[in-house]
C-alpha cells in the first residue's frame, strides 16, 4: 500500500494581532497537517525572494487548494451619518477599537 503525497495548500492569513488569533492559526495548521496537507504561508513558513504579491500568485498556481483566514483589526462601535442633526451623543462619538481590545 502506498502513501499518497501531501496536498499542497496555500494558507492565506495576515499577521495575527492577538493570542487568540495566533492560537487559531496554529490549530488550523495542526489540523491541515493531520489531514496529510502541507500548508504554505507567506511570511510564516515561506519567505519569498520576489515581491509578496508575485510570490503568492506563483504559489497559488502550484497548490492543490487554498484556505483564506481574515481577522478583524478595527471595529467602530458608534458611527454617525454626515449632516445628521438628530444624532444622539453616543452616535456623535466614534470609538475605534483595535483587535487587541
Amino acid at each position: 500500500m502506498t502513501t499518497r503525497s501531501p496536498l499542497q495548500i496555500f494558507l492565506s492569513c495576515g499577521r495575527t494581532y492577538t493570542k487568540t488569533q495566533e492560537d487559531f492559526v496554529q490549530a488550523l495548521e495542526a489540523f491541515l497537517k493531520s489531514r496529510n496537507c502541507q500548508y504554505i504561508t507567506l511570511g510564516r513558513n515561506y519567505q519569498p525572494i520576489d515581491q509578496p504579491a508575485k510570490a503568492a500568485r506563483d504559489l497559488i498556481g502550484k497548490c492543490d487548494g487554498m484556505v483564506v483566514v481574515a481577522f478583524e483589526r478595527i471595529r467602530a462601535l458608534f458611527v454617525r451619518s454626515e449632516g445628521s442633526s438628530t444624532a444622539s451623543d453616543a452616535e456623535r462619538s466614534v470609538r475605534v477599537v483595535g483587535a487587541g481590545d
